[in-house]
């Protein structure tokens, strides 16, 4: 009696160097999705209490956009926005932005109560784990935050 199937030894290895890089590939892209999540939840935080502290300052803000690091902070919107950076372990350089939107047909000048206060904070040196798609693709993670100017 001769055996209907052959002899199949190494059919798993083989199966496995096929499904490996795929699964792989889904494992490091979930941990990155994680992490650009975490990022963006961060940097939305560090936004929103930049825009709250910018919305109370005593002294006007200046001019309609201002931008900068927040590595070495020189206000309290800058301080406030650094404060959620520094727990975070977030690397490379993270950046801001403030746009005034003006109330009332006016396009330039100081702030005045009920002026918009509008904070992008931007991360872009983010980098993926996932080697398939590291080369590929950099996205720049951000949080944006709007309160009105008190």
């Amino acid at each position: 009696m001769t055996p209907i199937m052959k002899n199949q030894t190494g059919q798993v290895l083989v199966e496995l160097a096929l499904v490996l890089p795929f699964l792989a590939m889904f494992v490091f892209g979930i941990f990155d999705f994680g992490r650009w999540m975490y990022g963006a939840n961060t940097l939305n935080h560090a936004a929103g209490a930049g825009a709250r502290a910018a919305a109370v300052m005593t002294t006007p803000l200046p001019t309609p956009v201002t931008s900068g690091r927040v590595d070495a902070p020189t206000n309290d919107m800058e301080r406030a926005i650094n404060l959620n950076l520094l727990s975070s372990k977030l690397t490379g350089s993270v950046t801001y932005d403030v746009q005034i939107i003006y109330s009332g047909g006016r396009t330039v000048g100081p702030t005045q109560a009920g002026d918009l206060v509008h904070v992008t904070v931007r991360w872009p040196t983010f980098q993926l784990v996932n080697p398939m798609l590291k080369s590929l693709y950099s996205p720049t993670v951000l949080g944006e935050a709007t309160v009105r100017y008190e």
